[in-house]
């Protein structure tokens, strides 16, 4: 009985071991006569869409090009890196932009989107390493926008009344009473505002 569970546990343990090596590196398999790209993409992937990574990744240039009994590469490790890495920077980007960073750091947003979708773009084309390194880029623009956003947030902002017409008042936000406002006066932060004609 012991010997039997000692046997079940290593043979379990070696199929661990066998699953986790798979998922990192890329999966060799022979095309048999009921499989489809399209199957091989759900298969290894989870996403038929993406058949098309494991044709570019092979060097064909179309689904005729692949016969029964073709040797395929699927990038099992390098396709599921990028995939985790666009999960994360559309995360880094809605974060961004719910932290202000479409007004505070709108270069560093319009970067974070531009590199993911050229590492959308390069993924289905089967150039996953450069997919990898812009998905990354990606990642560090979203998070460098959050941190110049928060950055900002914390500092006092203020402005100077340059053009003036009419009359205009200001009051801190604990004052009650307005005061005439002058020309090139110093406007802060959370300073009320007003203009009458």
């Amino acid at each position: 009985m012991t010997k039997r569970l000692f046997i079940f546990v290593f043979l379990l343990f070696c199929l661990f071991q066998y699953s986790a090596i798979a998922a990192d590196d890329d999966v060799m398999v022979t095309l048999k006569g009921d499989e489809t790209l399209r199957s091989l993409a759900i298969k290894y992937f989870g996403e038929p869409n993406d058949w098309e990574v494991i044709l570019f990744y092979n060097g064909y240039q179309s689904a005729g090009e692949v016969n029964i009994g073709t040797a395929l590469k699927i990038p099992v490790g390098l396709y599921k890196k990028i995939t985790k890495q666009l999960d994360d920077a559309q995360l880094a980007i809605t974060q961004a932009n719910n932290e202000g960073a479409g007004i505070l750091a709108k270069d560093l947003v319009e970067a974070a989107i531009s590199a993911q979708k050229e590492s959308v773009e390069l993924k289905k084309k089967g150039r996953l390493d450069l997919a990898l390194k812009r998905a990354n880029d990606a990642v560090t623009s979203a998070n460098n926008a959050i941190q110049q956003t928060q950055t900002k947030r914390v500092k006092s902002i203020s402005a100077i009344l340059s053009e003036k017409k009419g009359k205009v008042q200001s009051r801190k936000k604990d004052q009650t009473i307005w005061y005439d406002s002058n020309k090139n006066q110093e406007l802060n932060e959370k300073e009320h505002i007003r203009t009458l004609s």
